[in-house]
Formats: C-alpha cells, structure tokens, sequence
C-alpha cells in the first residue's frame, strides 16, 4: 500500500486510478489521452526541428537595420527580450542579418519564471542593463509583449504592419501604435 501511494505521488495520479482495469477505459478517457499524446508529439516535433527549418520565410521588418543602426549611432543602450530561446534568436537574427546588432544583449523568456504577458522579461531586461524601467521604451509587435511592457512601467510602441497582427488587441494593450519603422524614428527620442 505504501508503495502504491508513493508511486502514485510521484506518477500525481489517483491510488484508485492504479486499481482500475485497463480494459473498458471510457471511449471519452481514450479520445483525451489520444489528444493529449498528439499534443506532446507536436511540441516534441517543435522542439527537435531542425534549425534550417525556422529559417524559411524570416526576414527583418523594412527599415528596422536603419533604425537600430540610428540608435547605436546615437549611443543609446538597446537589447532583443523575446519570448524566443536564445539558441532561436541567432538562427532568426542570423537570417536576417541582424544578429551582430544584438549580440551583445539579448534576453529569452527562459531566463525569467513567468514570460509574456507578465512584465518579468522586460524588467530582467532593463535591470541587467542598469536601467529604471521608466527610462526604457519597448519596441513589441504581440499584444503580449505589448501588455508586458504596459506592466513593467514602460512607454510601448506597437508594431502593426504585418498583416497577421491584431491591431485591434494592441490598442486594447495600451501600445502607440506605428506600421512603419521610418515613423518610429519621430515617435522615439533619438539624440
């Protein structure tokens, strides 16, 4: 018995679970455990791709070198906080050929406990970076990013010229909204 309830501890399913015949499971029980399985083969999949798969179709939004180039110029401290794991951001960064501009500060949700929409990522971001969150801008093209910024305090541009972008969740977010790099340039102080 004791055995059996350690086990089943350790498994976090039920002691009665374990007594139950395995022959004339419920067709519902079946039809999760087969959506569950599914579930689990697709995030391996995800996870085991190869990293020339993720590379088909990645290219940098227009304008965003000239912008990123104007604001290393100007000597304002900048970094990439993504939800994306690090290993991904060099192959996406890398395609695009934006990868040596942000190198040097880059920031996954993995390094945090909570991800977007929660502020923990971005706060991460700018503490490492020795800076108040009231003095950092975030840059986001997701609502979830977009709400992450509004809740660690800071001003939040939101992107919305890619045609898959929920423009509607944005506004609802708190971002100022652009579709257009060039534009930021305007909205952004750089000096």
């Amino acid at each position: 018995m004791a055995k059996r309830d350690r086990l089943s501890r350790d498994l976090r399913i039920l002691p009665q679970e374990l007594l139950r015949p395995q022959h004339g499971v419920s067709a519902e029980r079946d039809r999760r455990d087969d959506q569950r399985q599914a579930r689990r083969r697709f995030r391996r999949a995800l996870e085991c791709r190869p990293a020339g798969s993720v590379r088909h179709g990645v290219e940098a939004i227009p304008y965003v070198r000239e912008f990123i180039e104007a604001v290393r110029a100007a000597g304002i401290a900048y970094c990439v906080a993504t939800s994306a794991r690090i290993s991904k951001m060099h192959i996406t960064l890398g395609q695009t050929g934006l990868l040596p501009l942000f190198e040097h500060a880059m920031f996954s949700a993995t390094m945090v406990s909570r991800g977007k929409p929660f502020p923990d990522l971005f706060l991460h971001a700018a503490r490492t970076m020795g800076f108040a969150p009231a003095d950092c801008i975030v840059i986001e093209d997701s609502v979830a990013g977009t709400q992450a910024g509004i809740a660690a305090g800071m001003r939040v541009f939101s992107y919305h010229g890619d045609p898959y972008t929920d423009r509607d969740g944005l506004i609802q977010a708190g971002g100022i909204l652009f579709d257009d790099v060039r534009e930021l340039a305007g909205l952004v102080p750089i000096h």
